[in-house]
């Protein structure tokens, strides 16, 4: 039994909100296609694209 609730959102609804970026890299192979420049990069478009608000704020995953 889930105690969360389901939250319906639309990218509409995203705008004003705070985000946070999450970067991973696992494996040499994933930093040649999508390394911690390209995702910080694609992250940057999606926020502006949706009115997302920056924090400052970036988790950084090195462990797979």
């Amino acid at each position: 039994m889930s105690l969360a609730r389901q939250v319906d959102l639309r990218p509409e609804d995203l705008a004003g909100r705070l985000w946070a970026g999450y970067v991973r890299e696992s494996t040499v192979g994933q930093a040649d296609r999508y390394g911690p420049a390209i995702q910080r990069t694609e992250q940057q478009r999606f926020a502006e694209r949706h009115g997302l608000v920056g924090s400052g704020r970036e988790y950084v995953d090195l462990v797979s």
